[in-house]
């Protein structure tokens, strides 16, 4: 569950860009969901995270998430296979 202040960075096509609220964050997810086929858990760094892969398997976004009493406070996206290689590797297959 989303905190209503959770704050979402994302990196994408060498740009940062920052939500903030659970209405933003949720919308945004929900974007990303229609182009996934998949998500795969992972661990980054020893906390939860989740690679979303396109139809035909190949990795396109990697998030990590920071958790508090039990609701997402932050949310961290990586889009684009080579940053999901370099936080993920190979550990999501």
């Amino acid at each position: 569950m989303l905190d209503p202040s959770v704050v979402q960075r994302a990196a994408a096509l060498g740009h940062l860009t920052v939500l903030r609220g659970a209405a933003a964050v949720a919308e945004q997810a929900m974007t990303f969901a229609r182009v996934a086929s998949g998500a795969h858990p992972v661990l980054i760094n020893g906390a939860a995270g989740v690679v979303a892969a396109t139809p035909d398997g190949r990795p396109f976004s990697l998030l990590a998430f920071t958790i508090v009493d039990d609701r997402i406070v932050e949310m961290y996206a990586f889009v684009g296979p080579e940053l999901v290689e370099e936080f993920a590797g190979q550990s999501w297959k």
